[in-house]
């Protein structure tokens, strides 16, 4: 969207110059100290404004334009009304630096501020008290913003386990760090939220996991259950046209495709999914698509029969429970359902217990949601 350029000046004296200056550097947003330092007064700032030039977003700071807000000048507005040393953070950092994020609240601008500072509260404007702030933040960056994989762990840090394993993912995913740069960047950190959490996720995002999905299934359903490591992203060649599989047991001729929202959800990507799993049937390997449901909402169900699947192929093995409340059998014999139509479903849970997702096996439909709904605060 194009940006609404400030609106011109009549006056042209020298503070109204200067002024208009400085706007132009800041999205056309300037503060009533600055504006005071470049000799206008109370009664200039106030006459700006009843004559409708200029608008308050936050106590303090003005747009020298009419019009609404735009992105950018509503950043500079937050960063501005929180003082020196302020900087953009968290979600609406990662945004800044061109990531994209699912189901983002642009409502709310986070700003992070050194803990020797206390600022009051603004509508639309979120401040963190970050212990050593000026050692995360980017010395080129105009506004002020925390540095990329700082961001990623801050917002991280805030949200659910689940979302946190989708915002570490899909910052991998698009190619805007790697894990070792998120793992430097966790060690600068003194304290944070769940770091012993995000220290395994991002150890198992350089396993190859790619996706918020594959890594839920490595840490909810293969790991705990101890079915096989199968081998990630591997790059086959299908049809002449390179490909990868999300997770595939070469040796027992299986593969586990997983489907979340991103890069599924039009004609032409449902289209290359199908094409592949025909690709895949063709050199004898036998294909399992999952999607959210199946691996955040019943991943002990999911792991019976994934294994069940294995075991056909030529697993010796048996999956084993990840935990007191699992739904395979104790001792994780493969026995299967009399019922019609259900013949080859196992029948290594129950589904009276809850799973460790804290959903039964009766109502995994219920939870087939994005994960990052899965424990989400209000």
């Amino acid at each position: 969207m194009t940006r609404p350029l400030p609106e011109p000046e009549r006056p042209t004296g020298r503070p109204f110059v200067a002024v208009r200056e400085l706007a132009a550097r800041q999205a056309g947003v300037v503060t009533r100290s600055q504006a005071l330092a470049h000799g206008m007064t109370d009664a200039m700032l106030q006459h700006r404004v009843d004559a409708g030039h200029w608008r308050r977003l936050v106590p303090g700071t003005y747009a020298t334009f009419t019009g609404p807000s735009f992105w950018d000048a509503r950043l500079w507005a937050a960063v501005l009304s929180c003082g020196d040393g302020a900087a953009i953070s968290h979600c609406c950092a990662l945004v800044h630096w061109g990531m994209r994020l699912r189901d983002h609240d642009e409502s709310v601008i986070h700003v992070a501020i050194d803990t020797t500072r206390r600022v009051q509260a603004r509508p639309g404007v979120r401040p963190h008290r970050l212990s050593g702030l000026a050692g995360f933040v980017h010395p080129a960056r105009n506004p002020l913003v925390v540095r990329f994989e700082h961001a990623v762990l801050l917002h991280a840090s805030t949200e659910s386990e689940a979302r946190a394993i989708g915002i570490i993912a899909d910052a991998c995913q698009q190619r805007m760090t790697t894990p070792d740069r998120l793992r430097s960047a966790l060690v600068t950190f003194s304290r944070m939220r769940m770091r012993a959490t995000l220290r395994q996720v991002l150890d198992d995002v350089a396993t190859g996991a790619s996706s918020y999905l594959e890594v839920g299934y490595l840490r909810l359903v293969e790991r705990p259950h101890g079915l096989p490591t199968g081998s990630r992203q591997r790059r086959v060649v299908m049809r002449d046209m390179p490909c990868f599989r999300d997770v595939e047991y070469a040796d027992l001729a299986t593969v586990v495709e997983l489907d979340g929202r991103l890069g599924h959800e039009d004609f032409g990507g449902r289209w290359s999914d199908l094409d592949r799993d025909l690709s895949s049937a063709l050199t004898g390997a036998t294909t399992v698509r999952l999607g959210v449901g199946q691996v955040f909402g019943d991943p002990c169900r999911t792991a019976a029969g994934v294994g069940c699947l294995l075991r056909r192929s030529g697993w010796s093995a048996v999956p084993h429970r990840c935990g007191t409340h699992c739904l395979l059998t104790l001792d994780g014999s493969l026995e299967y359902l009399a019922t019609p139509g259900s013949r080859d479903i196992p029948n290594i849970v129950r589904a009276d217990r809850p799973t460790a997702c804290g959903t039964r096996g009766t109502n995994a439909g219920a939870a087939a949601r994005h994960p990052g709904d899965v424990g989400r605060r209000s």
